[in-house]
């Protein structure tokens, strides 16, 4: 069941669980090697960008529209804003991990 690879001994052994914990901005240890890698700070800073834009967004226009008694209109900027949150959090899981090196 392990489909990801390790950054540091490049051996399959990372598994779904361990990718979403590292697209949650966690760390995680290779059982084979036993070194820490987590996912691309730079790409998945820009995936939490996005849906936090997502949110703000179509969760604003969405509020104004049921304000309004648009419902229609309100259901429909929900919809979109939750389809979005689901498209993002999918992308999370496939940005690529990283060694993580100590600091001397």
């Amino acid at each position: 069941m392990s489909s990801f690879s390790c950054p540091h001994c490049q051996a399959q052994t990372l598994g779904l669980k361990a990718k979403l914990v590292a697209s949650l901005w966690g760390v995680v240890r290779c059982p084979q090697c036993g070194k820490p890698s987590c996912a691309q700070p730079l790409v998945l800073g820009a995936l939490y960008f996005l849906l936090v834009w997502d949110i703000l967004l179509f969760g604003y226009v969405s509020f104004v529209n049921y304000q309004t008694q648009d419902t229609f209109s309100g259901m429909l900027y929900l919809i979109v804003m939750l389809t979005v949150i689901v498209i993002l959090k999918f992308f999370a899981v496939y940005v690529p991990l990283v060694a993580m090196r100590s600091v001397d």
